[in-house]
C-alpha cells in the first residue's frame, strides 16, 4: 500500500522529533562523557508553534552545571617606609622629654575643700579638665606641657597656680574629691615635652 509507514520508522520519526523539539542533548554513549548541546545557531533554528525563537531550555537533571563566580579583587601591597622609620603613616613622631626633677605630686579638685573656689577657672583662665595641673609658675612656666611618671604616658599642661603650691610640686586635677584624695603624696618624676 502507497502512504503506509510501517510503525517502527514512525516511532523512530516521532522520538527524532521529539529530540529537536524538545532541544535534549545527545550523548556520545559513553559514561562519564562529555554533553555536546546544538550550537546558537541550530537553537535558533527552532521555532516554537507561534513563529519565534524557542528560549534556552533549563538544564536537564543529571548534567552538570558550570557556575562561575567573581573573584574578589585583591589590590597589590602599596610600598610603605619600614616601620620605625619616620615616614612611617603609623608611627607618630614621640616627643623629646627633658627631666625637671623629682616634685612632689598631689591631687586637687574644684572642691572648696582643696581651697579652690569651687568655679572651676584656671590661673590661665581656662576651665578645669583632665589633663590640667597646678604648678609653682617660678619653676615651671603656664603653658609648659608634662609628662609624670607612673600617670599612664599622659601629657598633662601647667595651666593653674595655688597658694600651697610652691617650688618642686605639681597638684594633679581630678573631677571629683574622692580621686583627688586617692592620688595621696607621691615623689615622681617630672619631665617637660619639648616640641
Amino acid at each position: 500500500m502507497k502512504g503506509y509507514i510501517p510503525a517502527s520508522r514512525f516511532l523512530v520519526a516521532v522520538v527524532v522529533v521529539f529530540l529537536v523539539w524538545t532541544d535534549f542533548p545527545t550523548r556520545t554513549g559513553q559514561a562519564g562523557a562529555a554533553v555536546s548541546q546544538p550550537s546558537s545557531s541550530a537553537r535558533a533554528a527552532v521555532v516554537t508553534n507561534r513563529g519565534g525563537p524557542r528560549p534556552p531550555s533549563p538544564p536537564t537533571p543529571g548534567m552538570d552545571v558550570l557556575t562561575i563566580r567573581p573573584q574578589a579583587v585583591v589590590p597589590s601591597p602599596t610600598p610603605t617606609s619600614p616601620p620605625g622609620s619616620p615616614d612611617s603613616p603609623d608611627q607618630k613622631p614621640q616627643p623629646i622629654l627633658r627631666l625637671l626633677g623629682q616634685f612632689q605630686v598631689t591631687g586637687y579638685s574644684d572642691s572648696p575643700i582643696n581651697g579652690t573656689d569651687g568655679r572651676g577657672i584656671t590661673r590661665s583662665g581656662q576651665r578645669t579638665r583632665w589633663g590640667v595641673v597646678a604648678v609653682d609658675p617660678r619653676i615651671i612656666p603656664l603653658g609648659t606641657e608634662l609628662v609624670i611618671e607612673d600617670m599612664d604616658g599622659t601629657v598633662f599642661t601647667a595651666l593653674d597656680t595655688g597658694g600651697g603650691v610652691l617650688g618642686h610640686w605639681v597638684d594633679v586635677w581630678y573631677p571629683s574629691d574622692w580621686e583627688a584624695r586617692q592620688h595621696g603624696v607621691r615623689q615622681l618624676k617630672v619631665y617637660m615635652v619639648e616640641r
